[in-house]
């Protein structure tokens, strides 16, 4: 594993930013770290790099650099070699991979996406009271799915319902981790949901089932994005972590464990949830 810090880039680059060259500065701190940033754009924003420098134009660096310093001090940064180590030998996982913490531009506090060289990625303006363990529990999952099949290598977007799978066995990855019971109160817990949204979930569980199933096959667009996967004020409010969660609750309740999941494919698992 190589542990990779970008925060003095960041504050060479970027932290006197001036108004008026607010984008060039930007893209100097971009090309350090080019091939991370260019994956989460690709994935997750969904924009080439021209157009997220119109996100960067109207960003508010100075309280970034703010919240970077704060996330740069969280003592869990100090333990991320053991628990990667931890991550690791869970999944018996054996390729060489980064983790990058960096600072970003406000909205993303880990992830870890399909690349040819395995990575997960921090932003340090978004760590400053997070759970750090945690986290990477979760991402770690996803890097190890994401990196170690060729259903995702290929392809050049994520359909619905590869991410809604994914979101589901990365949501259960810390429990299953430290063995917990997977109680109704640990999974609302896990989803970061109060009891009441988790319950308003479970009642129109009917609901969200047709409508990702409708969509699962559907390339992520940033409309499929914001209905399945993000907290908007929408009617359902992040459905597909809660269904992913479901499904892989089933199978776990019936013996197969995570890692056995985390490296099963996404048609072989829903074959599997569709026989219970």
């Amino acid at each position: 594993m190589n542990i990779k810090y970008g925060y003095e880039s960041y504050l060479k680059t970027i932290g006197q930013m001036k108004s008026d060259t607010k984008k060039e500065q930007w893209f100097e701190y971009y090309l350090i770290y080019k091939d991370v940033f260019d994956t989460i754009f690709k994935y997750l924003y969904m924009k080439p790099v021209d157009s997220m420098l119109e996100i960067v134009e109207h960003t508010n660096f100075s309280k970034i650099t703010v919240q970077a310093d704060f996330g740069i001090h969280n003592s869990e940064l100090l333990r991320l070699e053991e628990t990667l180590k931890a991550c690791s030998n869970y999944y018996e996982f054996k390729k060489i991979f980064n983790l990058y913490v960096l600072v970003g531009i406000g909205h993303i506090d880990g992830t870890a996406l399909p690349s040819k060289t395995p990575f997960i990625y921090l932003g340090l303006e978004r760590l400053q009271d997070r759970d750090i363990e945690l986290l990477i529990q979760h991402e770690f999952n996803h890097m190890v799915r994401f990196c170690d099949s060729s259903e995702f290598m290929t392809a050049t977007k994520l359909t619905v319902g590869q991410l809604v799978v994914a979101e589901g066995l990365a949501t259960l990855a810390p429990l299953a981790m430290k063995n917990e019971i997977l109680s109704e109160e640990a999974l609302a817990k896990a989803l970061f949901m109060k009891n009441i949204e988790y319950e308003k979930l479970k009642n129109n569980y009917n609901n969200i089932e047709r409508s990702i199933i409708r969509d699962f096959d559907k390339e992520l667009s940033p409309k499929l994005m914001s209905k399945y996967f993000m907290k908007n004020g929408g009617e359902f409010d992040r459905a597909g972590y809660f269904y992913g969660m479901t499904i892989i609750k089933t199978l776990m309740d019936k013996k197969k464990s995570l890692p056995e999941l985390t490296y099963m494919d996404t048609r072989t698992i829903m074959y599997y949830f569709s026989k219970n």
